[in-house]
């Protein structure tokens, strides 16, 4: 036998309080009476157990105090606790748990199982509970109440997340560690590639719900301004058909402006189509494809993403009278799809917004308001100063930066450089391209009216063989796009594993545009790093993703900026993905009646008590 709290004999102390108060002498006064015979007559007929009761009392009062400070110590059996298990109950509330193959849902059958295990607890026997999807999460804590316990299973509810569940086991041995009989449970579909090694795990109880299930989903969306006419997009839509037999459904696109297309679909059985539709865009907004298929899984019958309307824009070129490269400049900027070309002696006053200037050469004191492309700039502006001209060796390429946009399948590090315009620039600029001298060869500036790029290189042939290369149109396009907008307008469907910071908003809520409503978590750190795993569209004014946000850059009317988050996941669309993963019940033993000790011994001094006190105040009958 041992004890939990061993230190509670501490109390036992008390024994020499009572004994103390029990043998105290109290002085008392002696007076004779007229009836003292008869006290006497009756003193000496009293039983001898009568007479000891002053002694039978305080040994009474000791025993019960030791009982009772037995009981805090609460005393127990090594044999009966060496055989309690601690264990960690995972609950899979991933998008698959909400399939319906499984009546009513694959999520509810899981929780019925947990309470089950609940059940078979022994007494004392630690469990915590942890949820899955995006995210692991502690629903509750270490506890050996079972009502406790079964309020934080009903608390649960189904997400569209991914399923994480490397992550929870991971997390579940850190809380094992230095328990014994460790085990963790898990509750899941397998619907995750390391399904089949867990289920093999000696400390790991994986118990699977679903029947393989019929699913078709989107898988994949994806949208991208048209080149040929920037007044539409292309939509790229993966589906995916998990299941036994062919399936042929509708695919219908929604775009912002209120236009929607439906396209017939023909998936063979366990196979995935692609589908590329160019769909006009009027303004911006959310962008919907929907897939018409009744399957086991709704979740990911309905993607969107955020498509953005950019009017065609103009570009307004300003030649330098050198007719060579003039003229290969031209040929660049013509070159360009999906704008429209004015070729101009002089920049007029005012220029339409989505109008950028190419400058060839010459400069005016004062730039335009527009973005700008500057080629061998000539003078001096309010953003830099001419500082001359780097020559020869000095002028030689050294530094490129690869990654960049605007050099994208540029071979810059391969043109031979011969001059270039050295410029003195008033605010930072970034550096693309760089000589052997550390002059910049193209650099960019950005400011409130657009970026500013600027190309010093001579595009004159004996002081450069740029504009004769085939990489110069490519540089010109790229150069075009990035200063329309253009260069980035494509979109990907978030999937709900985003990454988001909710420390904007003092809402308790973040309700997305179709309704659906997100308990946000009080904790300042935790608004910090929050996924949002719940499919919809929801708020960039609340929302700011950590690795997607996306906008509109033109002001066209359209709908406000918006994040929608979609399941678009092919391993939590395959509802048969567990199908052949291990599954076994989990082993709970037969449920005991047997009570702590310390209830019996906090009986029996309650018994003693009142034992004790019959006795002490018995009247004798004389």
């Amino acid at each position: 036998m041992d004890f939990f709290h061993s230190g509670a004999w501490c109390w036992a102390g008390l024994a020499v309080l009572i004994a103390l108060l029990y043998l105290w002498n109290f002085a008392s006064r002696r007076h004779e009476v007229a009836t003292s015979w008869l006290w006497q007559r009756a003193l000496a007929r009293r039983p001898t157990w009568f007479r000891l009761r002053f002694w039978l009392s305080l040994a009474a009062q000791l025993v019960i105090l030791l009982l009772l400070v037995a009981a805090l110590a609460e005393p127990y059996w090594k044999a009966a606790f060496a055989a309690r298990r601690s264990l960690v109950l995972i609950l899979d509330v991933s998008a698959s748990m909400s399939a319906t193959d499984v009546k009513p849902t694959r999520l509810a059958a899981a929780q019925a199982e947990a309470h089950r295990v609940v059940q078979g607890l022994q007494p004392g026997e630690p469990m915590t509970v942890l949820s899955v999807g995006s995210v692991v999460r502690t629903v509750c804590r270490w506890t050996d109440n079972p009502q406790t316990l079964q309020a934080a299973i009903d608390s649960l509810q189904p997400t569209d997340g991914i399923t994480r569940m490397v992550d929870a086991v991971e997390l579940a041995r850190r809380a094992l560690e230095g328990r014994q009989n460790p085990r963790i449970v898990l509750l899941t579909d397998g619907c995750f590639p390391q399904a089949a090694t867990l289920a093999k795990d000696e400390q790991v109880d994986l118990k699977r719900f679903g029947q393989g299930g019929r699913n078709l989903g989107i898988t994949h969306l994806a949208a991208r301004p048209d080149p040929l006419d920037p007044r539409q997009q292309l939509v790229q839509i993966e589906t995916a058909n998990h299941s036994e037999t062919a399936a042929e459904c509708q695919l219908q696109i929604s775009s912002p402006g209120g236009q929607s297309q439906t396209a017939s679909v023909r998936i063979a059985a366990g196979a995935v189509t692609q589908t590329i539709l160019s769909v006009p865009v009027e303004k911006s907004g959310v962008l919907t494809a929907r897939l018409t298929a009744a399957d086991d899984l709704a979740a990911d019958d309905t993607a969107r993403v955020f498509v953005t309307s950019r009017p065609q824009p103009t570009v307004f070129f300003v030649p330098a009278g050198q007719a060579a490269s003039d003229a290969a400049l031209q040929a660049a900027l013509e070159a360009v799809p999906a704008v429209r070309l004015q070729i101009v002696a002089s920049l007029p006053e005012q220029l339409p917004p989505q109008a950028i200037a190419v400058l060839h050469r010459q400069v005016p004191e004062r730039l335009p308001a527009v973005p700008l492309l500057a080629i061998a700039p000539q003078g001096s502006c309010e953003l830099w100063e001419a500082a001359g001209t780097i020559r020869e060796a000095a002028c030689v390429v050294k530094d490129v930066q690869p990654d960049s946009p605007l050099l994208t399948d540029v071979r810059f590090q391969d043109v031979v450089v011969e001059a270039a315009v050295k410029l003195a620039f008033k605010q930072p600029a970034e550096t693309l391209v760089s000589a052997a001298s550390g002059d910049p060869l193209y650099s960019r500036l950005d400011r409130s009216a657009g970026p500013v790029l600027v190309l010093h290189v001579d595009l004159d042939r004996e002081k450069s063989d740029l504009a004769l290369r085939a990489d110069f149109a490519r540089l010109v396009r790229q150069a075009v796009r990035v200063l329309t907008g253009t260069a980035n307008g494509g979109g990907v469907a978030v999937r709900s594993d985003v990454l988001v910071s909710l420390q904007g908003t003092e809402n308790a809520q973040l309700v997305s545009q179709d309704g659906r409503a997100l308990d946000l978590p009080k904790s300042p750190q935790r608004r910090a790093l929050f996924a949002l795993d719940s499919v919809g569209v929801w708020p960039v004014e609340a929302v700011w993703p950590l690795a997607v946000r996306q906008r509109s850059d033109w002001p066209d009317g359209g709908a406000a900026p918006a994040l929608p988050v979609n399941l678009v996941s092919r391993s939590e669309s395959d509802l048969r993905a567990g199908a052949d993963v291990p599954s076994r019940d989990v082993e709970s033993p037969a449920p005991t009646r047997q009570r702590p000790l310390w209830i019996w011994l906090a009986g029996a001094a309650a018994l003693l008590l009142s034992v004790e006190w019959c006795l002490f105040h018995r009247r004798v009958v004389v």
